[in-house]
């Protein structure tokens, strides 16, 4: 595709025959060289080729013709140019998925998007970090300081991180959630949500007291499981979503739901067995019933799991095209999102299927 270097205009007032470069030509993030040109004595333009590291390069058709139609791109001979093999990059430990946009942490702690970025949420910022959590349109990821930053979108505040040590962060629709007050243990962790609050999912029912092992943001309520093995929800209740079932002895909870629609939860006991509650418009609620389910994930309409064996599987709304029940090998992470599903493999590399409208499924390489 064609490239445009930010530096790429020839002025009209040139000193002839001296040869002027543009700013670097950059390919998926790497400098490959600089366009040249320069004005001849006798009027016309004249354009070359410099490698990064390497020497002008003259096409056979290089001239521009006086006579060119105003507005319309003319092309060189194709120039062959030698380039270094990209280094080897760091494999992928972890994987979150949004609604339309996808995820991922390095082992080196750096983070790629990709798919949906009308707001900014695939602009993952530079840095190490430990954690990604990729929301409806915003994305947030923790810092190895214990710091949270944001990008995306923030309409209502969404993106806008507290300062702060934390220990675990959750990007949902409008709104985000975070263990803060992190001591000696995951015990001594409370729970701080900013954002949009309109249906209590930033306050709700959150006790001062209570302390907390995970926490999970999804559109308009918020769950998260207490030290005690309970989970506790608060924020909009229309389809039973904040209603958890009894229990002291969950390890896991994930809030699923999208913005005018119907709105679920699911949550995983301590033998791998899974449990849903919420809106079912879709299926998405009715768990395969079994245990030594490794952890689950509640989507937008689909509800998803790993097995004890690395397999995953999933129940709901398939709409995207792909199976609803995926068990192909082993995967150490899966992210589902809007119609669309990636996992990750033990080799660091990342599959995806489904929809691709925003090129959510076009994961990077490992």
């Amino acid at each position: 595709m064609r490239v445009f270097p930010s530096h790429r205009y020839l002025p009209q007032d040139a000193e002839r025959d001296r040869w002027l470069r543009s700013s670097p030509v950059e390919i998926e993030g790497r400098a490959i060289g600089r366009i040249n040109a320069r004005m001849r004595a006798v009027g016309q333009i004249e354009f070359g080729f410099t490698p990064t590291d390497g020497e002008r390069i003259l096409p056979p058709s290089r001239y521009f013709p006086h006579n060119a139609t105003r507005g319309r791109w003319l092309s060189s001979n194709t120039i062959t140019i030698p380039v270094a093999p990209m280094p080897p990059r760091d494999p992928f430990t972890a994987i979150s998925a949004g609604r339309f946009h996808t995820c991922a942490l390095r082992t080196s702690g750096e983070i790629e998007c990709w798919g949906h970025n009308e707001y900014g949420q695939s602009n993952a910022p530079a840095g190490r970090f430990i954690a990604v959590s990729a929301g409806s349109y915003h994305t947030c990821a923790l810092r190895t300081s214990g710091e949270i930053e944001c990008w995306g979108h923030n309409e209502y505040g969404q993106s806008n991180a507290p300062e702060g040590g934390f220990a675990a962060v959750s990007a949902g629709g409008y709104h985000t959630c975070a263990l803060h007050e992190v001591g000696s243990t995951l015990s001594s962790s409370r729970v701080l949500c900013w954002g949009n609050g309109t249906s209590g999912q930033t306050v709700g029912q959150i006790g001062q007291r209570d302390l907390f092992l995970t926490v999970s943001a999804g559109v308009y309520h918020t769950c998260g499981v207490l030290v005690s093995g309970q989970i506790k929800c608060w924020g909009n209740d229309y389809d039973g979503e904040s209603s958890p079932p009894a229990g002291s002895d969950f390890i896991a909870v994930s809030a699923g739901g999208i913005e005018g629609y119907g709105a679920h939860t699911c949550g995983l006991r301590d033998l791998g067995k899974i449990e849903c509650w919420g809106y079912n418009g879709d299926g998405q609620t009715d768990a395969p019933t079994g245990f030594f389910y490794a952890d689950i994930t509640a989507s937008v309409r689909t509800s998803c799991a790993r097995t004890g064996t690395g397999e995953a599987e999933c129940w709901g709304w398939a709409g995207g095209g792909w199976e609803a029940v995926v068990s192909d090998g082993y995967f150490h992470d899966i992210a589902v999102g809007d119609g669309h599903f990636c996992g990750l493999r033990r080799t660091g590399e990342i599959e995806c299927r489904g929809r691709d409208k925003h090129g959510q499924t076009d994961a990077p390489a490992p």
